[in-house]
């Protein structure tokens, strides 16, 4: 391998971490600002929705991997609710 693949390796490398830094930042600086927007709507919001969102600010998910199977009697009475 010569030395200026070599450089240009070393170039390529200081340049994805640079990149990889700046992304980093972004996205924690994203993460923040959704937190206090979210923390906002605590102030208006009704006891329902305040339980829903503290749930999505804990990280708390109500998804899982294996669902059951519902009979159709079962759906029909949860979109009723």
């Amino acid at each position: 391998m010569s030395s200026d693949g070599l450089w240009k390796s070393w170039l390529n490398m200081a340049e994805y971490e640079k990149i990889r830094k700046e992304t980093i930042d972004m996205v924690k600086k994203a993460e923040d600002e959704w937190w206090l927007s979210e923390c906002e709507k605590l102030q208006n919001a009704g006891e329902k929705k305040k339980w829903k969102i503290i749930s999505r600010l804990m990280n708390h998910t109500l998804v899982t991997d294996v669902w059951r199977i519902r009979s159709m009697t079962e759906v029909a009475i949860y979109i009723a609710l």
